[in-house]
Protein backbone atom coordinates (compact mmCIF):
# COMPACT_ATOMS: atom_id res chain seq x y z
CA UNK A 1 0.00 0.00 0.00
CA UNK A 2 1.15 3.47 -0.76
CA UNK A 3 1.35 4.53 2.92
CA UNK A 4 4.25 1.61 3.67
CA UNK A 5 6.04 3.18 0.79
CA UNK A 6 9.15 4.51 1.97
CA UNK A 7 9.62 8.34 1.14
CA UNK A 8 11.50 9.55 -1.79
CA UNK A 9 13.86 12.03 -0.53
CA UNK A 10 14.50 14.65 -3.08
CA UNK A 11 18.16 16.93 -2.71
CA UNK A 12 19.42 19.22 -5.22
CA UNK A 13 22.03 20.73 -6.57
CA UNK A 14 24.31 23.51 -6.18
CA UNK A 15 22.81 27.15 -6.95
CA UNK A 16 19.27 25.36 -7.27
CA UNK A 17 15.89 24.95 -5.50
CA UNK A 18 13.69 22.25 -4.70
CA UNK A 19 11.80 23.40 -8.45
CA UNK A 20 14.24 21.28 -9.69
CA UNK A 21 12.35 18.11 -9.10
CA UNK A 22 8.95 19.22 -10.29
CA UNK A 23 8.73 17.83 -13.53
CA UNK A 24 10.01 14.19 -12.08
CA UNK A 25 7.47 14.06 -9.39
CA UNK A 26 4.87 14.23 -12.43
CA UNK A 27 6.26 11.05 -13.71
CA UNK A 28 6.34 9.24 -10.20
CA UNK A 29 2.58 9.29 -9.15
CA UNK A 30 1.82 7.06 -6.32
CA UNK A 31 5.21 7.60 -4.79
CA UNK A 32 5.21 9.99 -1.82
CA UNK A 33 8.25 12.68 -2.02
CA UNK A 34 10.13 15.52 0.26
CA UNK A 35 12.13 17.83 -1.09
CA UNK A 36 14.95 19.23 0.87
CA UNK A 37 16.46 23.12 0.11
CA UNK A 38 20.33 23.10 0.93
CA UNK A 39 19.48 27.23 1.21
CA UNK A 40 21.31 28.55 -1.37
CA UNK A 41 18.20 30.75 -2.44
CA UNK A 42 15.04 30.94 0.09
CA UNK A 43 14.71 29.41 3.57
CA UNK A 44 17.02 26.48 4.25
CA UNK A 45 15.51 22.62 5.32
CA UNK A 46 17.86 19.98 5.84
CA UNK A 47 16.16 18.17 8.64
CA UNK A 48 16.33 14.23 7.36
CA UNK A 49 12.69 12.58 8.16
CA UNK A 50 12.82 9.40 10.61
CA UNK A 51 11.10 6.86 8.60
CA UNK A 52 12.03 4.86 5.90
CA UNK A 53 13.41 6.59 2.69
CA UNK A 54 14.81 6.68 -0.60
CA UNK A 55 17.54 9.18 -1.19
CA UNK A 56 17.61 10.86 -4.97
CA UNK A 57 20.29 13.13 -5.26
CA UNK A 58 21.00 15.57 -8.52
CA UNK A 59 24.81 16.61 -8.72
CA UNK A 60 26.24 18.30 -5.50
CA UNK A 61 23.17 16.83 -3.91
CA UNK A 62 23.94 13.44 -4.35
CA UNK A 63 27.27 13.90 -2.47
CA UNK A 64 25.76 16.16 0.54
CA UNK A 65 23.34 13.04 0.75
CA UNK A 66 25.92 10.49 0.48
CA UNK A 67 28.21 12.32 3.17
CA UNK A 68 25.29 11.95 5.51
CA UNK A 69 25.20 8.51 5.52
CA UNK A 70 28.56 8.11 7.32
CA UNK A 71 26.07 8.98 9.78
CA UNK A 72 24.91 5.46 11.55
CA UNK A 73 21.71 7.52 12.83
CA UNK A 74 21.35 8.73 9.64
CA UNK A 75 21.67 5.46 7.79
CA UNK A 76 19.44 3.53 8.67
CA UNK A 77 16.38 4.79 7.81
CA UNK A 78 17.62 5.14 4.54
CA UNK A 79 16.54 1.93 2.01
CA UNK A 80 18.62 3.36 -1.38
CA UNK A 81 20.15 5.99 -3.04
CA UNK A 82 20.00 7.30 -6.87
CA UNK A 83 22.18 9.67 -8.15
CA UNK A 84 21.28 11.92 -10.81
CA UNK A 85 24.14 13.36 -12.64
CA UNK A 86 26.07 13.01 -9.10
CA UNK A 87 29.37 11.64 -7.94
CA UNK A 88 30.63 10.57 -4.80
CA UNK A 89 33.68 12.65 -5.25
CA UNK A 90 34.09 16.44 -7.53
CA UNK A 91 37.69 16.86 -7.21
CA UNK A 92 40.90 16.17 -8.94
CA UNK A 93 43.39 14.35 -7.12
CA UNK A 94 45.93 11.90 -7.94
CA UNK A 95 43.79 8.95 -7.88
CA UNK A 96 40.71 10.84 -9.22
CA UNK A 97 42.40 12.12 -12.38
CA UNK A 98 38.88 13.00 -14.09
CA UNK A 99 37.59 14.87 -10.97
CA UNK A 100 37.94 19.01 -11.58
CA UNK A 101 40.82 21.17 -10.41
CA UNK A 102 40.30 22.46 -6.80
CA UNK A 103 42.32 25.73 -7.95
CA UNK A 104 39.40 26.17 -10.20
CA UNK A 105 36.46 25.78 -7.30
CA UNK A 106 38.82 27.74 -5.10
CA UNK A 107 38.52 30.31 -8.06
CA UNK A 108 34.84 29.79 -7.98
CA UNK A 109 34.35 30.85 -4.15
CA UNK A 110 37.06 33.96 -4.50
CA UNK A 111 34.39 35.35 -7.16
CA UNK A 112 30.96 34.38 -5.05
CA UNK A 113 32.47 37.06 -2.87
CA UNK A 114 32.99 39.62 -5.85
CA UNK A 115 30.05 39.06 -7.64
CA UNK A 116 27.91 36.08 -6.92
CA UNK A 117 25.03 36.54 -9.39
CA UNK A 118 27.76 36.12 -12.39
CA UNK A 119 29.43 32.94 -10.94
CA UNK A 120 25.59 31.77 -10.42
CA UNK A 121 24.39 32.83 -13.35
CA UNK A 122 27.95 31.56 -15.56
CA UNK A 123 27.27 28.27 -13.96
CA UNK A 124 23.67 28.25 -14.81
CA UNK A 125 24.41 28.85 -18.51
CA UNK A 126 26.91 26.06 -18.64
CA UNK A 127 24.59 23.67 -16.81
CA UNK A 128 21.51 24.19 -19.42
CA UNK A 129 19.42 26.52 -17.26
CA UNK A 130 17.87 29.34 -19.32
CA UNK A 131 16.82 32.30 -18.58
CA UNK A 132 20.28 31.96 -16.36
CA UNK A 133 19.60 32.21 -12.02
CA UNK A 134 18.39 34.00 -9.90
CA UNK A 135 15.19 33.42 -11.17
CA UNK A 136 12.10 35.63 -9.75
CA UNK A 137 14.37 37.92 -7.70
CA UNK A 138 15.97 35.26 -5.70
CA UNK A 139 18.54 36.95 -3.73
CA UNK A 140 21.46 34.33 -3.09
CA UNK A 141 22.56 33.29 0.39
CA UNK A 142 26.62 33.28 0.21
CA UNK A 143 27.74 31.08 3.25
CA UNK A 144 25.61 28.63 2.32
CA UNK A 145 26.48 28.74 -1.61
CA UNK A 146 30.79 28.75 0.08
CA UNK A 147 29.66 25.75 1.96
CA UNK A 148 28.25 23.84 -1.08
CA UNK A 149 31.63 24.78 -3.29
CA UNK A 150 33.57 23.76 -0.16
CA UNK A 151 31.90 20.63 -0.42
CA UNK A 152 32.57 19.59 -3.77
CA UNK A 153 36.44 20.95 -3.61
CA UNK A 154 36.94 18.74 -0.04
CA UNK A 155 34.54 15.80 0.23
CA UNK A 156 35.58 12.54 -1.30
CA UNK A 157 33.16 10.10 0.36
CA UNK A 158 34.07 7.20 -2.85
CA UNK A 159 34.73 4.62 0.19
CA UNK A 160 31.38 5.38 1.22
CA UNK A 161 29.71 4.73 -2.01
CA UNK A 162 31.43 0.96 -2.28
CA UNK A 163 29.78 0.30 0.61
CA UNK A 164 25.81 1.21 -0.43
CA UNK A 165 27.26 0.30 -4.26
CA UNK A 166 24.50 -2.80 -4.12
CA UNK A 167 21.57 -0.16 -2.92
CA UNK A 168 22.20 2.54 -5.29
CA UNK A 169 21.37 4.00 -8.97
CA UNK A 170 23.05 6.07 -11.03
CA UNK A 171 21.45 7.99 -13.97
CA UNK A 172 24.27 10.13 -15.93
CA UNK A 173 24.19 11.69 -19.33
CA UNK A 174 26.95 11.35 -22.27
CA UNK A 175 26.51 15.12 -23.05
CA UNK A 176 26.66 16.80 -19.45
CA UNK A 177 28.86 19.58 -19.38
CA UNK A 178 30.05 19.76 -15.57
CA UNK A 179 30.31 15.77 -15.33
CA UNK A 180 32.15 14.09 -17.64
CA UNK A 181 31.12 10.24 -18.73
CA UNK A 182 34.93 9.70 -17.57
CA UNK A 183 34.04 10.76 -14.19
CA UNK A 184 30.46 9.13 -13.48
CA UNK A 185 32.06 5.77 -14.40
CA UNK A 186 35.52 6.88 -11.84
CA UNK A 187 32.53 6.97 -9.57
CA UNK A 188 29.95 4.58 -10.16
CA UNK A 189 30.76 0.78 -11.20
CA UNK A 190 28.64 -0.03 -14.87
CA UNK A 191 26.50 -2.33 -13.48
CA UNK A 192 24.96 0.86 -11.53
CA UNK A 193 24.87 3.28 -14.23
CA UNK A 194 22.52 3.77 -17.03
CA UNK A 195 23.12 6.41 -19.63
CA UNK A 196 21.08 9.06 -21.27
CA UNK A 197 22.70 10.47 -24.30
CA UNK A 198 21.33 13.54 -24.20
CA UNK A 199 19.93 16.09 -21.64
CA UNK A 200 22.77 17.30 -20.07
CA UNK A 201 23.32 18.37 -16.61
CA UNK A 202 19.79 18.99 -15.83
CA UNK A 203 17.96 15.19 -16.36
CA UNK A 204 15.11 15.77 -13.76
CA UNK A 205 14.16 18.98 -15.90
CA UNK A 206 15.36 18.06 -19.48
CA UNK A 207 14.80 14.51 -19.22
CA UNK A 208 11.85 13.38 -16.21
CA UNK A 209 10.16 10.43 -18.25
CA UNK A 210 13.50 8.45 -19.05
CA UNK A 211 14.29 9.27 -15.23
CA UNK A 212 11.54 7.67 -14.00
CA UNK A 213 11.22 4.69 -16.55
CA UNK A 214 14.98 3.95 -15.07
CA UNK A 215 13.92 4.97 -11.62
CA UNK A 216 10.65 2.90 -11.19
CA UNK A 217 12.09 -0.76 -11.18
CA UNK A 218 14.77 0.32 -8.99
CA UNK A 219 12.12 2.32 -6.52
CA UNK A 220 10.03 -1.53 -6.76
CA UNK A 221 12.49 -3.84 -6.15
CA UNK A 222 13.75 -1.11 -2.86
CA UNK A 223 10.51 -1.12 -1.39
CA UNK A 224 10.41 -4.82 -1.54
CA UNK A 225 13.16 -5.51 0.50
CA UNK A 226 13.90 -5.01 4.27
CA UNK A 227 17.48 -2.92 4.29
CA UNK A 228 16.80 -2.00 7.44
Amino acid sequence: MEEKRPLLLLVHGWALGPGLWRPLRHHLPGWRTHSLNLGFFGELDTTLPQEPWIGLGHSLGYLWLLSRLADPAIARYSQGLVSIGGFSCFHRQQDFPHGVPPRLLERMRTRLQEDPLQVISDFAARSGVHPPLPAAGLQPHLQHLDQGLALLQEHDARSLQKDWATRCLALASRDDPIVSPDMSRECFPDTILRWSDTGGHLLPLTRPAWCAGMLTPFLTAREERDVR
